[in-house]
């Protein structure tokens, strides 16, 4: 007769039902209070009987036998959350009626995300016991670290034995993707001389602050990867960190990576590339020693093409500045 069940303050609903004189019928009353001061009041009026609380000598309490729940669904439509998100979502199952059964109630399970994936729940069958008015339902998210847009996670009342579906009955979660598209940048490192030390390898955006910059270290020369780098392009350069103080220093050993025109080239992510390869020999007769303005002579190859880097007189002074800069 009178279906209101949401948050007001308190407010007069009415309901008009055709009724048999002396004759019982069953009335359910069912109410909650969300916050603050609550009250309920059931009152019945005819042309015969002015409106006035329905007297305790005309109820009886009653649980008749066979009565249907009606099961409805809350937790609020159009709920955002993010998959990295640690709590749980939270739903909802609110009967009415048959307080005094045990009702089995379906949920069926849509939208673009896959149950198991990128959500589990416990079950797709919900109990909501004897003498319980609610039971929850909880949507565990799964962070599978994959790019993969916004999902949706379509939950509904399926028809069942037992109850009938009341208003309302879905509820609609979207999932926000927050995985960042992230890639690698590998090569080869080359040299053949005997300056000792490690050999590290940076990337890094014009835009990061020098600790963010990505970088391995190599024992020995050879093939490295640097993984998990997110979108931009990339300044690739490797040295030969010989007092191990990880940083390029003016008498150290360097090479930064070259676009097929043989000049300083950008890597972009994404995609990941390969073949960014640096050449760390110093040409026959040269030092491999920085002289007072920074100058360096290294040899710079990308998939094996050698060119000597004589421009790296006037370039390595500004690139060991820009680097020093970047560490404070």
């Amino acid at each position: 007769v009178i279906d209101d069940w949401n948050l007001h303050g308190p407010e007069e609903r009415s309901g008009t039902v055709s009724l048999s004189a002396d004759q019982p019928v069953s009335i359910w009353l069912e109410y909650f209070n969300g916050g603050g001061e609550g009250t309920i009041r059931l009152s019945w009026e005819s042309p015969q009987q002015p409106e006035e609380v329905i007297p305790d000598t005309a109820l009886v309490p009653n649980l008749p036998a066979g009565q249907t729940a009606t099961v409805s669904l809350f937790g609020g439509d159009d709920i955002e959350v993010r998959e990295t998100d640690a709590e749980p979502v939270t739903l909802q199952l609110r009967r009415r009626g048959a307080i005094d059964q045990n009702v089995s109630v379906t949920l069926a399970f849509a939208g673009t995300a896959t149950n198991g994936t990128d959500y589990t729940v416990d079950s797709t069958t919900v109990q909501i016991p004897a003498g319980a008015f609610s039971a929850d339902v909880q949507i565990t998210l799964i962070n599978d670290e994959e790019v993969e847009g916004d999902e949706t996670i379509e939950v509904s009342i399926a028809d069942g034995a037992g109850y009938v579906v009341g208003s309302p009955s879905t509820a609609l979660i979207t999932i926000l993707d927050d995985d960042i598209e992230v890639d690698s940048i590998s090569g080869t490192i080359t040299y053949t001389g005997t300056e000792s030390g490690r050999i590290i390898v940076e990337a890094f955006r014009e835009t990061d602050p020098v600790f963010a910059k990505r970088r391995v270290s190599l024992l020995n020369p050879g093939p490295y990867t640097i993984s998990n780098l997110e979108e931009g392009d990339y300044t690739v350069i490797a040295y030969i960190d010989s007092d191990d103080d990880e940083q390029l220093d003016q008498d150290e050993i360097w090479g930064i990576y070259q676009g097929a025109d043989l000049q300083p080239a950008l890597v972009t992510i994404p995609p990941g590339q390969t073949g960014i390869d640096i050449n760390l020999d110093v040409p026959p007769g040269e030092s491999g020693e920085g002289d007072d303005d920074g100058g360096c002579c290294a040899t710079i190859s990308r998939r094996g093409d050698s060119h000597t880097a004589g421009w790296l007189a006037l370039m390595l002074g500004a690139v060991v500045v820009a680097l020093r800069r970047r560490r404070r």
